[in-house]
């Protein structure tokens, strides 16, 4: 069963846009009428969207780890009706006693930091904007599961 949304009018901004899941969520938003905002620290993965979906299809190439940067790009492109915030790292693959405090900062200033950074800046849009919208939160199952280098 496939269930069939109308976003048509509305601008959906996706972090992490770039990449497989990513673009699965942009084209299901392109294919419903949105116009959508790819946000990627490399959207050239998304060369074939742009070229089906030219006028409805607009990319941020920005690193999430520099708020100030991420935050003034979501500013010139406001407004923005939803979010997803998608872009997120896995953990190192390195055994639990070998993790490094540069390792925790990178995964949690990408998967954390950055998610709110990013909500900051659109939900103070649409507050700016006076109108409702969404934020969708999304995150890997990993956090749930034992990684076999962390046991010792």
């Amino acid at each position: 069963m496939s269930v069939k949304y109308d976003f048509s009018g509305s601008r959906v901004l996706v972090t992490g846009g770039a990449g497989a899941l990513g673009q699965s969520t942009v084209l299901k938003f392109l294919e419903s009428g949105a116009t959508v905002v790819v946000l990627d620290k490399d959207t050239t993965n998304i060369h074939e969207l742009l070229q089906q979906y030219p006028t409805c299809l607009e990319t941020i190439t920005v690193d999430l780890t520099n708020w100030e940067e991420t935050a003034k790009a979501i500013s010139q492109t406001l407004p923005i009706h939803h979010l997803v915030n998608n872009a997120g790292i896995p953990g190192p693959a390195l055994p639990f006693l070998q993790i490094r405090p540069e390792d925790v900062d990178k995964v949690l200033d990408i998967n954390f930091k950055a998610m709110i950074n990013v909500s900051q800046a659109v939900a103070a849009g649409m507050i700016e904007g006076n109108f409702g919208g969404t934020i969708v939160n999304i995150s890997s199952v990993v956090i749930f599961s034992i990684v076999s280098s962390y046991i010792f």
